[in-house]
């Protein structure tokens, strides 16, 4: 299995938090094609940002959309500026820092909750070719709540995990239990 981060995100979301929000991504070059083994099966977060690197990675090939494989819902706080949220609280950010497993963001999501749902819908897209190559295009935070329960880590240890834009991490399964064989390699 791979996990691949979507590509880039109009301008103007930069330096925000757009979670769950459906925000326009970048434009991929046409030469932004998979490098690696043809996949068997193609899943996506169902936001428009992953279903566009899906497209552009697989062109014309299908892919499944799974509302589970969508990043962190910050809830009331999508869309915000980083900058002006951390002004008008400044606790906030220390708190989820101290306790991410179960800080709920207002009107959101705990990373636990997160790492639930991720773990069903990306267990879910391994059957789909349980022998074969299954490529997962999704977001930052699921990719990190995955790796994380892979790993028996915490929120706090998986938070240390830099998934960059249009990079992967490839996952084995040996006997049903998953190996990371690689992180944060580019997938074009």
């Amino acid at each position: 299995m791979v996990l691949v981060r979507h590509g880039p995100v109009a301008p103007r979301w930069r330096g925000r938090l757009y979670g769950a929000t459906d925000v326009e991504p970048v434009p991929l070059s046409a030469d932004s094609v998979w490098s690696g083994t043809p996949p068997d099966a193609v899943v996506t977060s169902d936001l428009y940002r992953a279903v566009h690197a899906a497209e552009t990675l697989f062109p014309g090939r299908p892919s499944h959309r799974d509302s589970r494989l969508r990043e962190t819902d910050y809830g009331e706080l999508d869309g915000e500026e980083l900058e002006v949220l951390h002004q008008r609280d400044p606790t906030l950010w220390d708190r989820w820092l101290a306790e991410p497993g179960s800080t709920r963001f207002p009107g959101g999501e705990t990373f636990d909750e997160v790492m639930a749902r991720t773990v069903a819908g990306v267990e879910a897209a391994r059957l789909m070719a349980p022998d074969g190559l299954v490529v997962v295009v999704a977001h930052g935070g699921t990719i990190r709540s995955y790796v994380a329960w892979v790993l028996g880590a915490s929120a706090h240890g998986v938070g240390r995990l830099r998934i960059g834009k249009l990079q992967a991490v490839e996952i084995r399964y040996w006997d049903g239990v998953p190996v990371i064989e690689r992180a944060n390699f580019p997938v074009t």
